[in-house]
């Protein structure tokens, strides 16, 4: 897990109670924020093998082609970041105290809804960072949409295996 102080929502992949099976959080030294989104690793959960995704992100601006391709995306992927300067967007990059779960919520589903209209006919969501999944459950109800995310893989493997 990346080295933060914001308390860990349930459903974030920092929080215990997210998992059904037992699992071991291990801090990477030097993994903030910052480094992992801004200067980024530029992995993503699935999207090669999904049909019209598109991601909610937190910075749109550090989500573009480049990234998408060396994710195994197509680079046309359509992705909208959360409200830039936003509650969510500070506290997450930022590493600020918080997150207002109302208020992130909030962001989180109009992010969703700007990208739904700006790209109707899209046939899921996939969340890029560890921090939305919280929000999962309240994005399905509102598009009617599945939401992928790295707690989804996670358990989906898990069950493969159990």
């Amino acid at each position: 897990m990346p080295q933060t102080r914001f308390p860990k929502l349930p459903g974030d992949v920092g929080h215990p109670a997210s998992f059904s099976m037992p699992v071991h959080h291990r801090v990477v030294a030097g993994a903030s924020p910052q480094r992992v989104t801004r200067e980024g690793d530029p992995s993503l959960l699935a999207l090669p093998g999904l049909e019209r995704p598109g991601v909610p992100t937190v910075d749109a601006a550090l989500l573009g082609p480049a990234r998408l391709r060396a994710a195994g995306a197509d680079p046309d992927t359509p992705v909208e970041g959360l409200p830039a300067g936003g509650h969510l967007q500070r506290t997450l990059l930022d590493d600020l105290p918080g997150p207002d779960p109302v208020e992130a919520e909030a962001e989180v589903l109009a992010s969703a809804g700007r990208l739904l209209r700006r790209c109707p006919g899209l046939r899921s969501l996939v969340l890029e960072c560890t921090n939305l999944p919280p929000h999962a459950d309240a994005l399905r109800r509102s598009t009617g949409l599945p939401v992928h995310h790295l707690m989804t893989l996670v358990h989906d493997r898990w069950s493969l295996m159990t």
